[in-house]
């Protein structure tokens, strides 16, 4: 294993100056963050005249993925899909196959970038011996999933631990990933923290459009609206935020909106607890929208998930502006300074997390604040600097 020690690299170097990589990318979670992050990368790399391959399964592809590689085609990049399944199968056997045959049939390659936990268990087997660095990005360690059963993040454990041995690094993207990763067993000399990264300049191009995305949601001008955005499933915690809402929309003297932008299969489930409490006039189902777009018409956001790797959404309500509350997940430690940005809260607490949201509700100074203080710190995380690190990674296991 080579000794990581990124702070020797020079920054100030262009990637086209130390020379151009070979790379291949592979992901079988191929939407939501993940997809992003594996779009967002490969453009990076392009742009930095690196060769590209993105190998992907199309069994969880969602539009944003699907319109990435529509922009992918006229560059140089290759694409290829490889059927994977997102948990264990005997048909696993055949990905694995595929995969080696590709790096056979197309290498060498320099680096094979394995995103998320079934490509990381496909690409490290299928790349042994043929003679690249081997790099997996967990984007969330199934054994700190806390929907999963015990036996489930047991055997996930167990896994990683000896797939382990078959890679050169570990990119986790926060230091609570890092600090877990270690205490399930992996080797601290394999993992490495890069933090996720967006084009922040993109937030600009949408506050713009405030007026007409609140009028699209029929948002009155005195209202101030609390703002969700992502996949309607528990493990989000859509309905925790709901049942705070319906507490602290009790008791405040503005007048409070609710937006739900997304969907899935907690969605009919809302609903249903909107209707019973009575909120229908307060809740607004949006359904699916562009994330950026949506956000413009907020004025706070909140993250109410279970567990979180490094949210690309909370990250986008930093670069927009946005006050946020978030529950102690993943790297909101990062992205959330207490009092500064915003609030955190504990997982599964709808009444501290009410008292959050009174909190904001009824200050508007405050609001602007922690709004401007999220506009901020968002320039620390920039998709430039994400990819430049990424290169420093992959130029140390070569050198």
């Amino acid at each position: 294993m080579v000794e990581l020690d990124l702070r020797s690299a020079s920054s100030s170097q262009s990637f086209q100056e130390a020379g151009c990589l070979r790379i291949a990318l592979l992901v079988e979670s191929s939407s939501a963050g993940v997809g992003r992050h594996v779009i967002d990368l490969t453009c990076a790399l392009l742009e930095s005249g690196h060769s590209v391959h993105l190998l992907y399964s199309s069994r969880r592809i969602d539009g944003r993925f699907s319109k990435g590689l529509a922009q992918l085609a006229p560059s140089r990049a290759r694409t290829c899909a490889v059927d994977m399944r997102h948990g264990l199968h005997p048909a696993d056997a055949i990905a694995i196959w595929r995969v080696r045959s590709y790096l056979r049939a197309n290498g060498p390659f320099d680096i094979l970038h394995c995103h998320s936990t079934k490509a990381g268990l496909v690409g490290r087997l299928a790349a042994v011996g043929m003679g690249c660095c081997i790099l997996y990005t967990p984007h969330g360690l199934v054994t700190n999933a806390p929907f999963r059963s015990r036996g489930y993040r047991a055997l996930a454990g167990w896994l990683e631990r000896g797939l382990a041995l078959l890679g050169d690094v570990i990119l986790c993207n926060s230091e609570g990933e890092k600090r877990h990763a270690e205490e399930v067993g992996l080797p601290s000399t394999k993992l490495c923290v890069i933090p996720n990264g967006i084009d922040t300049s993109e937030a600009g191009l949408y506050v713009e459009d405030r007026a007409a995305m609140r009028a699209r949601l029929s948002l009155n001008e005195a209202d101030i609206c609390v703002g969700f955005v992502g996949r309607m499933i528990p493990g989000k915690g859509p309905g925790v935020l709901l049942e705070a809402f319906a507490l602290a929309q009790r008791t405040v003297a503005c007048s409070a909106k609710l937006v739900f932008v997304g969907s899935g299969p907690e969605s009919s489930v809302l609903q249903g607890r909107i209707n019973l409490l009575g909120l229908r006039e307060h809740v607004i189902m949006a359904g699916e929208l562009h994330g950026l777009q949506a956000m413009s018409a907020f004025d706070i956001f909140v993250l109410p998930s279970l567990s979180e790797s490094f949210s690309y959404v909370l990250l986008e309500a930093l670069a927009i502006g946005l006050p946020v509350i978030s529950t102690d997940v993943g790297a909101v430690d990062q992205l959330v300074h207490e009092g500064c940005n915003g609030l955190i809260v504990k997982i599964s607490a709808p009444e501290q997390l009410a008292d959050a949201l009174r909190k904001l509700l009824s200050d508007s100074k405050l609001r602007s604040r922690m709004g401007d203080a999220s506009k901020e710190l968002a320039r620390q995380f920039s998709l430039e600097e994400m990819a430049r690190r990424v290169v420093e990674v992959y130029r140390a296991l070569l050198s």
